[in-house]
C-alpha cells in the first residue's frame, strides 16, 4: 500500500457537511462563528474537517469520484517534490512564510499593531505584478498584507504564500517587506506610513537561489528617501547571517547608522524553493547566472 501511495498522485477532498457555515468567508470569520455559536450542545465542541484519501491521478479520480472532485475543485501542489519527478512536472515556485517579529514600541505607550506588506520587485524597484499567490485557487496579487495582531510586541504570523515569477526574471528580483502600524482609528490610520523595511534577494551572486530554511532579516528605517531607491538599499546586507560573514571577511564591524539606519526591530521568514530550473548548488548556479546575464544582454540589445 505504501509503495502504491508513493507512485500515485493523491488528491484529498474535504467532505463538506450539510450545514455550511463558512462559504465565501475568511477563515477567521468561520472560527469566530464556531466559537460564538450557541447551537452546539455536545461536549466535543470545535471545528471538524473530515478527509478521504482518493487513490489515482486527477483524471481517474474525477471519473471515479465525481461527487467529491469536479472541475471546480482546487488542486494543491505539494510544497516540495515527489520521489519521482515526471517530465511534464515543470515548476518554479518559492514558498515564503512570514514567521515572527519583535518591534520596539518607540514613543507609543502600547505595542504597535504591525501589518506586514510583502511584494516582489526587480533591481530597479519596479513591482512584479501578480507574482504572489496567497492560496491555492487564488489569482496572483502584487502585494500581500498579513493579519494584524492588536498590541502584540512579538507577533507570530506563520502565514505562507507562494511566489511565482518567470525563470528569466529571478536573477534580477528581490522580495521587499514593509512594516506599518495600523491604528484602530480610521482618521489616524490613513496618515500612518511604514516605519520599517526589510528585503532579501531571490538569487545570490553565484547564481544559487535563497537557501531553504529560516532567515533573520535586517529591518531598516524608511523615514529617509534613500530607503525607496532600490539602487541604494540593494547594496546593503539583507540578513544578520550575511552581516556576520562580511565582518569575518573584512574584519570590520557593521555600521548600524549607515546609508539607511538599522532599527532595533527583528523579523524572521522561512523560504522553500520548489523549482525544476533553479538550484542551490554552487556549480550549477554559476552556469545559470551566466545564462541570465546573456539573456539580459540580449534583451537590452533588442
Amino acid at each position: 500500500m505504501e509503495t502504491y501511495i508513493r507512485q500515485r498522485q493523491l488528491i484529498m477532498s474535504p467532505l463538506i457537511p450539510s450545514r455550511v457555515i463558512g462559504e465565501n468567508e475568511p477563515l477567521t470569520a468561520v472560527f469566530n462563528k464556531v466559537i460564538a455559536t450557541r447551537e452546539v450542545n455536545h461536549k466535543g465542541q470545535g471545528l471538524f474537517v473530515t478527509l478521504k484519501l482518493l487513490p489515482g491521478d486527477l483524471v481517474q479520480v474525477r471519473k471515479d469520484f465525481p461527487h467529491f472532485v469536479d472541475r471546480n475543485t482546487v488542486i494543491v501542489r505539494k510544497m516540495g517534490f515527489p520521489e519521482i519527478i515526471l517530465p511534464g512536472n515543470v515548476r518554479n515556485d518559492i514558498y515564503v512564510t512570514l514567521l515572527q517579529g519583535e518591534f520596539d514600541r518607540g514613543k507609543k505607550k502600547t505595542p504597535k499593531n504591525v501589518e506586514v506588506i510583502l511584494s516582489i520587485h526587480d533591481d530597479e524597484g519596479n513591482p512584479m505584478e501578480k507574482a504572489i499567490f496567497p492560496g491555492a485557487g487564488y489569482d496572483g496579487i502584487t502585494e500581500y498584507k498579513s493579519v494584524i495582531y492588536y498590541q502584540v510586541k512579538q507577533p507570530c504570523w506563520n502565514e505562507t504564500v507562494k511566489v511565482t515569477i518567470p525563470i528569466e526574471d529571478v536573477c534580477r528580483c528581490h522580495m521587499k517587506v514593509m512594516f506599518r502600524h495600523r491604528s484602530s482609528q480610521e482618521s489616524r490610520d490613513k496618515s500612518e506610513k511604514p516605519f520599517g523595511m526589510a528585503f532579501v534577494k531571490l538569487m545570490k551572486g553565484d547564481g544559487t537561489t535563497l537557501k531553504d530554511g529560516r532567515h533573520e532579516l535586517i529591518v531598516y528605517k524608511v523615514d529617509v528617501k534613500k530607503a525607496e531607491d532600490a539602487k541604494v538599499y540593494l547594496t546593503l546586507p539583507t540578513t544578520w547571517a550575511e552581516v556576520e560573514q562580511i565582518e569575518k571577511q573584512t574584519a570590520k564591524q557593521f555600521h548600524h547608522s549607515g546609508v539607511i539606519p538599522v532599527t532595533k526591530d527583528s523579523f524572521q521568514i522561512a523560504t522553500l524553493t520548489c523549482s525544476t530550473k533553479l538550484t542551490q548548488n554552487g556549480t550549477a548556479g554559476i552556469i545559470f547566472s551566466i545564462t541570465c546575464l546573456l539573456i539580459l544582454k540580449k534583451l537590452s540589445d533588442n
